[in-house]
Protein backbone atom coordinates (compact mmCIF):
# COMPACT_ATOMS: atom_id res chain seq x y z
CA UNK A 1 0.00 0.00 0.00
CA UNK A 2 2.93 2.55 0.69
CA UNK A 3 4.45 1.54 -2.72
CA UNK A 4 1.41 2.30 -4.22
CA UNK A 5 1.33 5.73 -2.53
CA UNK A 6 4.69 6.59 -3.43
CA UNK A 7 3.71 6.34 -6.86
CA UNK A 8 0.74 8.40 -6.61
CA UNK A 9 2.02 10.95 -4.87
CA UNK A 10 5.01 11.37 -6.05
CA UNK A 11 6.39 14.73 -7.59
CA UNK A 12 6.81 13.50 -10.59
CA UNK A 13 3.44 11.76 -11.29
CA UNK A 14 1.35 14.37 -9.21
CA UNK A 15 3.63 17.71 -11.51
CA UNK A 16 2.02 15.55 -14.81
CA UNK A 17 -0.95 14.13 -13.63
CA UNK A 18 -2.84 17.19 -12.03
CA UNK A 19 -2.24 19.17 -15.30
CA UNK A 20 -3.10 16.93 -17.53
CA UNK A 21 -6.70 16.08 -15.50
CA UNK A 22 -7.08 19.64 -15.33
CA UNK A 23 -6.72 20.47 -19.19
CA UNK A 24 -8.57 17.40 -20.02
CA UNK A 25 -11.39 18.72 -17.95
CA UNK A 26 -11.98 22.37 -19.67
CA UNK A 27 -11.19 20.45 -22.90
CA UNK A 28 -14.21 18.65 -22.29
CA UNK A 29 -16.28 21.58 -21.71
CA UNK A 30 -15.72 22.50 -25.64
CA UNK A 31 -18.36 22.81 -27.73
CA UNK A 32 -16.83 19.77 -29.72
CA UNK A 33 -17.86 17.73 -27.03
CA UNK A 34 -20.01 18.74 -24.67
CA UNK A 35 -18.81 15.66 -21.97
CA UNK A 36 -20.15 17.68 -18.92
CA UNK A 37 -20.09 14.89 -16.45
CA UNK A 38 -16.90 13.56 -17.41
CA UNK A 39 -15.18 16.81 -16.89
CA UNK A 40 -16.40 17.20 -13.46
CA UNK A 41 -14.99 13.76 -12.64
CA UNK A 42 -11.54 15.07 -14.08
CA UNK A 43 -11.84 18.44 -11.86
CA UNK A 44 -13.05 15.93 -8.56
CA UNK A 45 -9.86 13.73 -8.85
CA UNK A 46 -7.44 16.93 -9.66
CA UNK A 47 -8.75 18.70 -6.43
CA UNK A 48 -8.45 15.24 -4.01
CA UNK A 49 -5.24 14.76 -5.54
CA UNK A 50 -3.97 18.48 -4.81
CA UNK A 51 -5.31 17.63 -1.06
CA UNK A 52 -4.11 14.55 -0.79
CA UNK A 53 -0.30 15.46 -1.69
CA UNK A 54 -0.40 17.96 0.65
CA UNK A 55 -1.55 15.78 3.62
CA UNK A 56 0.93 13.45 2.24
CA UNK A 57 3.67 15.63 2.29
CA UNK A 58 2.50 17.13 6.13
CA UNK A 59 2.31 13.41 7.24
CA UNK A 60 5.90 13.04 6.25
CA UNK A 61 7.13 16.21 6.81
CA UNK A 62 10.02 17.31 9.28
CA UNK A 63 8.62 20.94 9.47
CA UNK A 64 7.11 22.50 12.40
CA UNK A 65 3.20 21.78 13.06
CA UNK A 66 2.25 25.68 12.68
CA UNK A 67 4.08 26.06 9.33
CA UNK A 68 2.38 22.43 8.15
CA UNK A 69 -1.12 23.86 8.99
CA UNK A 70 -0.32 26.69 7.24
CA UNK A 71 0.40 25.14 4.07
CA UNK A 72 -2.52 22.59 4.28
CA UNK A 73 -4.97 25.51 4.99
CA UNK A 74 -3.63 27.95 2.12
CA UNK A 75 -3.56 24.84 -0.08
CA UNK A 76 -7.21 23.06 1.23
CA UNK A 77 -8.63 27.06 -0.01
CA UNK A 78 -7.24 27.45 -2.64
CA UNK A 79 -7.84 23.84 -4.01
CA UNK A 80 -11.81 24.48 -2.63
CA UNK A 81 -12.28 27.95 -3.83
CA UNK A 82 -10.52 26.17 -7.66
CA UNK A 83 -12.98 23.29 -7.75
CA UNK A 84 -16.35 25.51 -6.63
CA UNK A 85 -15.55 27.59 -9.78
CA UNK A 86 -14.87 25.23 -12.29
CA UNK A 87 -18.06 23.18 -11.25
CA UNK A 88 -19.58 26.90 -11.41
CA UNK A 89 -18.36 27.17 -14.95
CA UNK A 90 -19.61 23.51 -16.05
CA UNK A 91 -22.84 24.43 -14.60
CA UNK A 92 -23.13 27.42 -16.66
CA UNK A 93 -22.06 25.64 -19.93
CA UNK A 94 -24.27 22.84 -19.55
CA UNK A 95 -27.28 25.09 -19.00
CA UNK A 96 -26.18 27.36 -21.75
CA UNK A 97 -25.78 23.93 -24.01
CA UNK A 98 -29.20 22.49 -23.15
CA UNK A 99 -30.70 26.26 -24.17
CA UNK A 100 -31.54 26.34 -27.79
CA UNK A 101 -30.19 29.26 -29.35
CA UNK A 102 -32.63 31.97 -30.26
CA UNK A 103 -32.97 31.59 -34.14
CA UNK A 104 -32.87 34.90 -35.68
CA UNK A 105 -35.69 36.44 -37.54
CA UNK A 106 -35.08 36.31 -40.95
CA UNK A 107 -37.51 36.75 -43.92
CA UNK A 108 -38.04 35.02 -47.44
CA UNK A 109 -39.15 31.72 -48.62
CA UNK A 110 -39.43 28.92 -46.15
CA UNK A 111 -39.40 24.92 -46.79
CA UNK A 112 -41.29 23.03 -44.36
CA UNK A 113 -40.90 19.30 -44.86
CA UNK A 114 -42.05 15.90 -43.34
CA UNK A 115 -38.94 14.85 -41.85
CA UNK A 116 -40.23 10.80 -39.80
CA UNK A 117 -42.78 8.90 -39.39
CA UNK A 118 -43.08 6.94 -36.34
CA UNK A 119 -45.37 4.10 -35.88
CA UNK A 120 -46.32 3.03 -32.40
CA UNK A 121 -45.06 -0.47 -30.86
CA UNK A 122 -47.23 -1.79 -28.20
CA UNK A 123 -45.10 -2.51 -25.05
CA UNK A 124 -45.30 -6.23 -24.32
CA UNK A 125 -46.75 -6.91 -27.75
CA UNK A 126 -43.67 -5.52 -29.73
CA UNK A 127 -46.33 -4.88 -32.71
CA UNK A 128 -47.98 -1.97 -33.51
CA UNK A 129 -50.73 -3.97 -34.96
CA UNK A 130 -53.01 -4.94 -31.71
CA UNK A 131 -56.62 -6.19 -31.90
CA UNK A 132 -59.38 -3.90 -30.06
CA UNK A 133 -56.77 -0.76 -30.40
CA UNK A 134 -55.68 1.84 -32.31
CA UNK A 135 -52.97 2.09 -34.84
CA UNK A 136 -50.91 5.49 -33.58
CA UNK A 137 -48.67 7.83 -35.81
CA UNK A 138 -46.49 10.56 -35.35
CA UNK A 139 -45.36 12.35 -38.09
CA UNK A 140 -42.78 15.26 -37.31
CA UNK A 141 -41.80 18.05 -40.09
CA UNK A 142 -39.42 20.33 -40.03
CA UNK A 143 -39.03 24.10 -41.11
CA UNK A 144 -35.94 23.74 -43.32
CA UNK A 145 -35.20 26.97 -44.09
CA UNK A 146 -34.07 30.68 -42.21
CA UNK A 147 -36.94 32.12 -42.92
CA UNK A 148 -40.29 31.70 -40.80
CA UNK A 149 -43.53 30.22 -42.01
CA UNK A 150 -46.69 31.48 -40.51
CA UNK A 151 -50.44 30.63 -41.08
CA UNK A 152 -49.26 27.16 -40.64
CA UNK A 153 -52.05 23.97 -41.18
CA UNK A 154 -50.81 20.62 -40.39
CA UNK A 155 -53.09 17.92 -40.93
CA UNK A 156 -52.63 13.93 -41.39
CA UNK A 157 -54.95 10.59 -41.94
CA UNK A 158 -54.35 7.06 -41.32
CA UNK A 159 -55.74 4.53 -44.25
CA UNK A 160 -55.74 1.39 -44.16
CA UNK A 161 -55.87 -0.11 -47.93
CA UNK A 162 -55.89 -3.45 -49.77
CA UNK A 163 -52.87 -4.53 -51.96
CA UNK A 164 -54.64 -5.94 -54.83
CA UNK A 165 -54.67 -5.09 -58.11
CA UNK A 166 -55.93 -1.87 -58.59
CA UNK A 167 -54.82 0.03 -55.12
CA UNK A 168 -53.10 2.80 -57.88
CA UNK A 169 -56.05 4.20 -58.27
CA UNK A 170 -57.40 3.53 -54.65
CA UNK A 171 -54.56 5.45 -53.38
CA UNK A 172 -55.33 8.30 -55.71
CA UNK A 173 -58.97 8.36 -54.91
CA UNK A 174 -58.03 8.11 -50.79
CA UNK A 175 -55.80 11.10 -51.70
CA UNK A 176 -58.35 13.44 -53.52
CA UNK A 177 -60.81 12.41 -51.04
CA UNK A 178 -58.64 13.29 -47.43
CA UNK A 179 -57.35 16.34 -49.61
CA UNK A 180 -60.96 17.80 -49.64
CA UNK A 181 -62.34 17.06 -46.58
CA UNK A 182 -58.87 18.91 -45.35
CA UNK A 183 -59.45 21.86 -47.65
CA UNK A 184 -63.29 22.23 -46.35
CA UNK A 185 -61.74 22.49 -42.65
CA UNK A 186 -58.98 24.98 -43.69
CA UNK A 187 -60.62 28.25 -42.61
CA UNK A 188 -61.32 26.97 -39.17
CA UNK A 189 -57.99 25.40 -37.79
CA UNK A 190 -56.22 27.33 -35.86
CA UNK A 191 -52.96 28.60 -37.46
CA UNK A 192 -49.45 28.42 -36.15
CA UNK A 193 -45.98 29.28 -36.72
CA UNK A 194 -43.02 27.54 -36.70
CA UNK A 195 -39.24 30.10 -37.05
CA UNK A 196 -35.92 28.79 -39.36
CA UNK A 197 -34.50 24.88 -38.39
CA UNK A 198 -37.13 23.99 -35.99
CA UNK A 199 -39.69 21.16 -35.95
CA UNK A 200 -43.18 20.62 -35.11
CA UNK A 201 -45.27 17.54 -35.56
CA UNK A 202 -48.67 16.13 -36.35
CA UNK A 203 -50.04 12.60 -34.55
CA UNK A 204 -53.07 11.00 -35.69
CA UNK A 205 -54.47 7.19 -34.97
CA UNK A 206 -57.13 4.92 -36.63
CA UNK A 207 -60.01 3.10 -35.16
CA UNK A 208 -59.69 -0.09 -32.69
CA UNK A 209 -58.10 -2.80 -35.49
CA UNK A 210 -60.14 -5.41 -35.72
CA UNK A 211 -59.13 -9.11 -35.33
CA UNK A 212 -59.88 -9.76 -39.02
CA UNK A 213 -58.13 -6.63 -40.01
CA UNK A 214 -55.27 -7.45 -37.61
CA UNK A 215 -54.89 -10.75 -39.27
CA UNK A 216 -54.99 -8.97 -42.94
CA UNK A 217 -51.83 -6.54 -41.86
CA UNK A 218 -50.31 -9.15 -40.58
CA UNK A 219 -49.94 -11.49 -43.70
CA UNK A 220 -49.52 -8.06 -45.55
CA UNK A 221 -53.37 -8.29 -47.62
CA UNK A 222 -54.13 -4.76 -45.98
CA UNK A 223 -51.46 -2.03 -45.61
CA UNK A 224 -51.35 0.70 -43.46
CA UNK A 225 -50.79 4.43 -45.14
CA UNK A 226 -50.11 7.84 -43.94
CA UNK A 227 -51.52 10.81 -45.93
CA UNK A 228 -50.12 14.23 -44.67
CA UNK A 229 -50.00 17.37 -45.79
CA UNK A 230 -48.56 20.99 -44.55
CA UNK A 231 -49.62 24.22 -46.09
CA UNK A 232 -48.01 27.89 -44.68
CA UNK A 233 -47.44 31.80 -45.45
CA UNK A 234 -44.12 32.92 -46.02
CA UNK A 235 -42.83 36.55 -47.55
CA UNK A 236 -43.38 34.59 -51.14
CA UNK A 237 -46.93 33.27 -50.50
CA UNK A 238 -48.41 30.33 -49.94
CA UNK A 239 -47.47 26.82 -50.01
CA UNK A 240 -47.63 23.11 -49.51
CA UNK A 241 -46.34 20.14 -48.95
CA UNK A 242 -47.57 16.81 -49.39
CA UNK A 243 -46.77 13.23 -48.43
CA UNK A 244 -48.05 9.68 -49.15
CA UNK A 245 -46.58 6.61 -47.19
CA UNK A 246 -47.32 3.09 -46.70
CA UNK A 247 -45.39 0.90 -43.82
CA UNK A 248 -43.30 -1.86 -44.27
CA UNK A 249 -44.15 -4.59 -41.18
CA UNK A 250 -41.75 -7.06 -42.27
CA UNK A 251 -38.72 -4.74 -42.77
CA UNK A 252 -36.88 -2.80 -39.98
CA UNK A 253 -34.51 0.32 -40.08
CA UNK A 254 -32.13 1.61 -37.97
CA UNK A 255 -32.04 1.66 -33.78
CA UNK A 256 -33.19 5.29 -34.00
CA UNK A 257 -35.77 4.83 -36.76
CA UNK A 258 -36.70 1.44 -36.95
CA UNK A 259 -40.12 1.89 -39.11
CA UNK A 260 -39.62 1.35 -42.46
CA UNK A 261 -41.85 3.63 -45.35
CA UNK A 262 -42.02 3.63 -48.79
CA UNK A 263 -43.17 6.82 -50.79
CA UNK A 264 -46.06 5.87 -52.74
CA UNK A 265 -47.46 9.09 -54.23
CA UNK A 266 -44.77 10.60 -53.73
CA UNK A 267 -43.39 13.58 -51.12
CA UNK A 268 -44.10 17.01 -52.94
CA UNK A 269 -41.92 19.37 -51.18
CA UNK A 270 -43.05 23.57 -51.39
CA UNK A 271 -45.69 22.92 -54.10
CA UNK A 272 -47.88 26.84 -54.75
CA UNK A 273 -51.04 26.28 -52.51
CA UNK A 274 -54.27 26.09 -55.13
CA UNK A 275 -57.20 25.59 -53.19
CA UNK A 276 -59.52 25.07 -55.46
CA UNK A 277 -57.82 22.17 -57.22
CA UNK A 278 -58.60 19.56 -55.35
CA UNK A 279 -56.28 17.24 -57.03
CA UNK A 280 -52.49 18.55 -56.69
CA UNK A 281 -49.93 18.82 -59.89
CA UNK A 282 -47.65 16.30 -59.14
CA UNK A 283 -49.85 13.29 -59.50
CA UNK A 284 -50.04 14.68 -63.56
CA UNK A 285 -46.27 14.80 -64.18
CA UNK A 286 -43.60 13.05 -64.62
CA UNK A 287 -42.55 11.22 -61.54
CA UNK A 288 -38.99 9.48 -60.91
CA UNK A 289 -38.69 7.21 -58.51
CA UNK A 290 -35.57 5.09 -57.15
CA UNK A 291 -34.55 1.35 -56.01
CA UNK A 292 -31.16 0.68 -55.55
CA UNK A 293 -29.56 -2.96 -55.40
CA UNK A 294 -25.68 -4.34 -55.47
CA UNK A 295 -24.56 -5.63 -58.61
CA UNK A 296 -22.05 -7.77 -57.03
CA UNK A 297 -21.41 -9.08 -53.83
CA UNK A 298 -19.40 -7.09 -51.88
CA UNK A 299 -18.44 -9.25 -49.17
CA UNK A 300 -17.34 -11.64 -52.12
CA UNK A 301 -12.96 -11.94 -51.88
CA UNK A 302 -13.60 -11.49 -56.43
CA UNK A 303 -14.82 -7.99 -55.10
CA UNK A 304 -11.49 -6.59 -53.69
CA UNK A 305 -12.85 -3.97 -51.73
CA UNK A 306 -14.97 -2.77 -54.54
CA UNK A 307 -18.90 -1.99 -54.89
CA UNK A 308 -21.29 -1.57 -57.67
CA UNK A 309 -25.14 -0.88 -57.33
CA UNK A 310 -27.30 -0.53 -60.12
CA UNK A 311 -29.67 2.90 -59.68
CA UNK A 312 -33.00 1.89 -60.80
CA UNK A 313 -35.71 4.89 -62.22
CA UNK A 314 -39.28 4.68 -62.89
CA UNK A 315 -41.10 7.34 -64.16
CA UNK A 316 -44.23 6.88 -62.52
CA UNK A 317 -46.22 9.71 -63.61
CA UNK A 318 -48.15 10.11 -66.85
CA UNK A 319 -45.58 11.81 -68.87
CA UNK A 320 -42.12 11.26 -70.10
CA UNK A 321 -39.43 12.53 -68.45
CA UNK A 322 -37.34 14.32 -70.38
CA UNK A 323 -33.56 15.30 -70.45
CA UNK A 324 -32.64 13.42 -67.46
CA UNK A 325 -29.31 13.49 -65.79
CA UNK A 326 -27.92 11.31 -62.73
CA UNK A 327 -25.80 12.02 -60.11
CA UNK A 328 -24.76 9.48 -57.68
CA UNK A 329 -21.80 8.82 -54.87
CA UNK A 330 -21.52 6.06 -52.56
CA UNK A 331 -20.28 6.68 -49.47
CA UNK A 332 -19.05 4.96 -46.06
CA UNK A 333 -20.19 5.87 -42.42
CA UNK A 334 -19.58 4.45 -38.99
CA UNK A 335 -23.00 4.28 -36.86
CA UNK A 336 -22.31 7.36 -34.60
CA UNK A 337 -22.10 9.66 -37.71
CA UNK A 338 -24.03 8.44 -40.12
CA UNK A 339 -26.25 11.04 -40.40
CA UNK A 340 -23.52 14.29 -40.40
CA UNK A 341 -21.57 11.72 -43.50
CA UNK A 342 -24.82 11.11 -45.64
CA UNK A 343 -25.37 14.87 -45.14
CA UNK A 344 -22.05 15.79 -46.24
CA UNK A 345 -21.61 13.70 -49.43
CA UNK A 346 -25.25 14.68 -50.19
CA UNK A 347 -24.18 18.33 -50.47
CA UNK A 348 -21.19 17.55 -52.74
CA UNK A 349 -23.48 15.98 -55.13
CA UNK A 350 -26.04 18.63 -54.59
CA UNK A 351 -23.45 20.88 -55.66
CA UNK A 352 -22.63 19.43 -58.61
CA UNK A 353 -25.85 18.36 -59.61
CA UNK A 354 -26.72 22.07 -59.72
CA UNK A 355 -23.83 23.23 -61.03
CA UNK A 356 -24.02 21.07 -64.43
CA UNK A 357 -28.61 20.96 -64.40
CA UNK A 358 -30.46 18.86 -66.67
CA UNK A 359 -29.24 20.74 -69.44
CA UNK A 360 -26.95 18.60 -70.94
CA UNK A 361 -29.06 15.24 -70.02
CA UNK A 362 -30.30 13.19 -72.82
CA UNK A 363 -31.96 10.52 -71.30
CA UNK A 364 -35.96 10.02 -71.31
CA UNK A 365 -37.95 7.62 -69.44
CA UNK A 366 -41.19 6.82 -70.61
CA UNK A 367 -44.49 6.35 -68.34
CA UNK A 368 -44.25 3.09 -66.54
CA UNK A 369 -40.49 2.37 -67.58
CA UNK A 370 -37.29 1.94 -65.79
CA UNK A 371 -34.12 3.27 -66.79
CA UNK A 372 -30.41 2.32 -65.04
CA UNK A 373 -27.06 3.48 -63.96
CA UNK A 374 -24.84 1.68 -61.83
CA UNK A 375 -22.85 3.87 -59.12
CA UNK A 376 -19.06 3.04 -58.14
CA UNK A 377 -16.99 2.74 -55.33
CA UNK A 378 -13.94 3.52 -55.03
CA UNK A 379 -13.54 6.54 -57.01
CA UNK A 380 -10.28 7.82 -57.81
CA UNK A 381 -11.02 11.51 -58.41
CA UNK A 382 -12.40 12.06 -54.98
CA UNK A 383 -9.06 9.90 -53.48
CA UNK A 384 -11.13 6.69 -52.17
CA UNK A 385 -9.32 3.17 -51.36
CA UNK A 386 -10.85 0.33 -51.87
CA UNK A 387 -12.61 -1.54 -48.64
CA UNK A 388 -10.50 -3.11 -46.06
CA UNK A 389 -11.67 -6.64 -44.77
CA UNK A 390 -11.80 -4.90 -41.64
CA UNK A 391 -14.38 -2.38 -43.27
CA UNK A 392 -16.14 -4.87 -44.69
CA UNK A 393 -16.99 -6.90 -41.16
CA UNK A 394 -17.96 -4.46 -39.51
CA UNK A 395 -19.91 -3.00 -42.18
CA UNK A 396 -21.65 -7.12 -42.46
CA UNK A 397 -21.70 -6.16 -37.97
CA UNK A 398 -23.80 -3.54 -38.60
CA UNK A 399 -21.08 -1.18 -36.95
CA UNK A 400 -20.14 0.78 -40.02
CA UNK A 401 -23.16 1.91 -43.32
CA UNK A 402 -22.75 1.87 -47.36
CA UNK A 403 -24.99 4.08 -48.17
CA UNK A 404 -25.61 5.83 -51.34
CA UNK A 405 -26.92 9.47 -52.18
CA UNK A 406 -28.16 10.85 -55.63
CA UNK A 407 -30.20 13.36 -57.60
CA UNK A 408 -32.00 12.54 -60.74
CA UNK A 409 -32.86 16.16 -62.20
CA UNK A 410 -34.96 15.76 -65.64
CA UNK A 411 -38.02 17.73 -67.34
CA UNK A 412 -41.45 17.37 -67.99
CA UNK A 413 -44.14 19.03 -69.63
CA UNK A 414 -44.76 21.49 -66.70
CA UNK A 415 -40.85 22.26 -66.11
CA UNK A 416 -38.24 21.07 -64.36
CA UNK A 417 -38.14 18.61 -61.69
CA UNK A 418 -35.72 16.84 -59.66
CA UNK A 419 -36.06 13.37 -57.34
CA UNK A 420 -33.27 13.26 -54.56
CA UNK A 421 -32.56 9.91 -52.98
CA UNK A 422 -30.51 8.56 -49.90
CA UNK A 423 -30.23 4.68 -48.78
CA UNK A 424 -28.17 3.28 -46.63
CA UNK A 425 -27.52 -0.80 -45.12
CA UNK A 426 -25.33 -3.09 -43.15
CA UNK A 427 -25.64 -6.55 -42.07
CA UNK A 428 -25.61 -10.18 -44.41
CA UNK A 429 -29.19 -9.36 -46.32
CA UNK A 430 -27.62 -7.26 -49.49
CA UNK A 431 -31.10 -6.56 -50.42
CA UNK A 432 -32.44 -4.58 -46.94
CA UNK A 433 -31.96 -1.00 -47.84
CA UNK A 434 -33.38 1.18 -45.55
CA UNK A 435 -34.10 5.06 -46.33
CA UNK A 436 -31.34 7.61 -45.03
CA UNK A 437 -32.08 10.55 -42.52
CA UNK A 438 -33.10 12.53 -45.54
CA UNK A 439 -32.98 13.62 -48.80
CA UNK A 440 -35.72 11.21 -49.97
CA UNK A 441 -37.99 13.92 -52.20
CA UNK A 442 -39.48 14.46 -55.77
CA UNK A 443 -39.17 18.89 -56.01
CA UNK A 444 -41.15 20.37 -56.47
Amino acid sequence: MRALLDLIFDWLTFGFGVPILIGVGFTLLADEFKAFKAARICFYIAAAWICGKVLMWSVFSSERFSLRAFVIFVVFGVAGVGLSEVLRLTTTRETSSASPAPSPQSTGPATLKFKSTGITFYQGFGSPFVPQRPIKIHAIYENESDAAATGISAMGVIRILGSDPGIDEREKAEWTSFRAGWLGLLQGTLKTQLEGHRTASVDVESNPISNDQLRALRDGTLSVYFMGIIKWTDDTGEWETDICTVFAPNQHGLPDAPAVWHDRLGSAVRLPFKPTEPMVPYFQRANVTIRVLFATNPYDAASKGHILINVFMLNGGPIPATKGAVFVRIGISDSEHEKRQQDLLFTEVKRLADAEGSSNGASTIYPAKESQVTAAYPLTHYRETPLTDADLEQIKAGTKHVFIVGIVKYMDSFGPRETQFCYSLSGANLRLWVDGYSHNAILP
